[in-house]
């Protein structure tokens, strides 16, 4: 029974990260986007 969570876990983690560095990636392409848009 213990193993199992275990595995779920570590097959939750990966879209996690793949998530994370999705969302940093649109958030700096959103910063540069709006930093290109605002004047000066």
């Amino acid at each position: 029974m213990i193993p199992a969570p275990r595995d779920a876990t570590a097959v939750e983690r990966v879209p996690l990260v793949t998530n994370r560095s999705r969302v940093a990636r649109a958030r700096d392409e959103l910063v540069e986007a709006v930093g290109d848009a605002l004047p000066g």
